[in-house]
């Protein structure tokens, strides 16, 4: 299994807690999950569906097993602005994608963060993930975090504080408790171009989604524009594919040990010869978050 993003949550669902499905699966590839924010409850989830429904009916005139799916896309889409921070006004992290998995004791029973899986895991982040959505964030989301981040780690910018604890830090957590199959990495490749166009994500940012190009040897910017890449580029590429797929066939990687709490993670960047080092450059930026997950 291999997923990124939301995929990439989808794919430690479904390998985690003795699952059915992680008993069929040899390996699993993680692209940038997103632990740090966590799941709800059902409750949690039950009042926003309560919402939804309430809002389309008002708005329509109609129940919502009558209204059109489109209509009910962009009703729902609207309602979120609302909704982030409605449920858990003093844990923000939870309240980012209203519609999302819930904790239900049944498919899902744990945070992933907290779960457990014996699948062989390549998992990791790029370094700027968050940057793509920084704009996109509602202002009660930010006072929330703002007063979080206060408390907890009050010397980080907005932006890394976000990076670390969200994506990076979760990662890491999640890792040291299933190191003994997993291999961890942490991309620093800075690319000729821009996955998104925002200007948060531009040089030498390496925002959520930067490394799907080079995965898939496809050279096309989020919005579907191609692009002409460098030799340096089709030289990344080749080796991550070349990583990735080893990976896929034998569960095992070539020259790097599995991720240990004081070991070693895959560190990719520009500046080492074939772009992959070890060492691991989170350790001292994430031991300050380990108590909040």
């Amino acid at each position: 299994l291999m997923g990124q993003s939301a995929g990439s949550m989808s794919v430690g669902i479904h390998t985690t807690n003795g699952s059915e499905i992680s008993k069929k699966v040899k390996n699993a590839i993680m692209q940038s999950p997103y632990m740090g924010f966590g799941f709800k409850d059902e409750k949690s989830a039950a009042q926003i569906a309560s919402s939804l429904k309430k809002d389309v009916e008002d708005k329509t005139s109609k129940s919502i097993y009558e209204a059109d799916p489109l209509s009910l896309i962009y009703m729902s889409l609207e309602l979120t602005k609302t909704l982030i921070g409605e449920h858990f006004p003093t844990i923000a992290f939870k309240t980012l994608f209203p519609y999302s998995p819930y904790i239900d004791n049944s498919t899902i029973k744990l945070d992933l963060i907290k779960s457990k899986t014996t699948v062989p895991l390549l998992i990791g982040n790029n370094n700027d993930e968050i940057n793509f959505m920084l704009n996109s964030i509602p202002p009660s989301f930010i006072e929330a975090i703002d007063a979080f981040k206060k408390e907890k780690n009050p010397d980080l910018s907005y932006s890394e504080f976000l990076n670390l604890y969200a994506f990076k830090c979760s990662t890491r957590y999640f890792t040291q408790s299933n190191g003994d199959n997993s291999y961890f990495y942490h991309n620093s490749f800075v690319p000729s171009f821009a996955f998104f166009a925002n200007k948060e994500c531009q040089y030498p940012a390496i925002c959520h989604g930067s490394e799907l190009p080079f995965v898939f040897n496809n050279f096309y910017e989020q919005n579907g524009t191609k692009v002409t890449p460098t030799d340096a580029d089709k030289l990344f590429s080749h080796n991550i594919m070349s990583k990735w797929g080893e990976f896929s066939k034998s569960s095992y990687i070539t020259g790097f040990q599995k991720y240990s709490p004081d070991g070693s993670m895959i560190y990719i960047d520009n500046n080492i010869p074939n772009f992959f080092n070890v060492g691991d450059i989170l350790k001292d930026k994430c031991s300050s978050f380990n108590d909040y997950y």
